[in-house]
């Protein structure tokens, strides 16, 4: 008996609560209704990852994925770097952006990199400020200044690569080569398609986006 009446006190607020929403309440709807609210959802102790795939959202289980692996990398590549006068990949890039294409001026460099103005800005006054590379102003334009490395900033972008060789080995370690394989091209599809986004969509409307591709 103690276990009906138990039974019976669980249901009532449920009972309340449905019959409050529902005008006409059939016993089939109810059931529908006490199956989506004894549904098994994960906890807070679980994922973000649980919570998406759990739901089947694929889609958002690979771009968590794809995000949490970049702070993993973002950790390893802070470490690399300790003895260098370099903070972060952002850095290495642009080194590396002007080594490919020497006297690129700022927007040219910052757009190069997919980064924001501001933040762009602070990653080349950092770079200069530490004597990695430096700027002079365009022969045929003096109203636009490029860059260029400097013989520091040369060197320390070739010890910087030596670390990032280690970060890529241990970001990669759990793959074969073929996994390897496969995933570079997977993200080389991904990064054009995005690239052509960043280029062509100046407000960055999600809904918008989704609608156009």
């Amino acid at each position: 008996m103690n276990s009906a009446v138990n039974l019976i006190e669980k249901l009532l607020p449920l009972i309340q609560e449905f019959t409050a929403n529902e005008r006409e309440a059939s016993l089939n709807d109810f059931a529908n209704f006490l199956a989506s609210k004894t549904k098994e959802i994960p906890t807070a102790k679980d994922s973000p990852i649980a919570l998406f795939e759990s739901y089947g959202n694929q889609e958002a289980s690979i771009a968590f994925h794809l995000n949490r692996l970049g702070k993993y990398a973002k950790y390893y590549v802070k470490d690399a770097f300790k003895n260098l006068e370099l903070i972060n990949a952002d850095d290495f890039g642009f080194l590396a952006a002007i080594l490919e294409r020497p006297n690129i001026n700022k927007s040219e460099l910052i757009s190069f990199n997919a980064h924001e103005v501001p933040s762009g800005m602070e990653v080349i006054k950092r770079l200069i400020k530490n004597e990695l590379i430096h700027e002079k102003t365009k022969l045929d334009d003096r109203r636009i200044k490029v860059l260029n490395l400097t013989e520091k900033g040369r060197n320390t972008f070739f010890q910087a690569t030596v670390q990032m060789e280690k970060v890529a080995k241990i970001v990669t370690s759990q793959l074969s080569e073929d996994e390897k394989m496969l995933l570079k091209n997977i993200l080389n599809k991904l990064d054009k398609f995005h690239e052509n986004i960043y280029f062509t969509e100046k407000d960055y409307n999600i809904d918008n986006i989704l609608n156009k591709y």
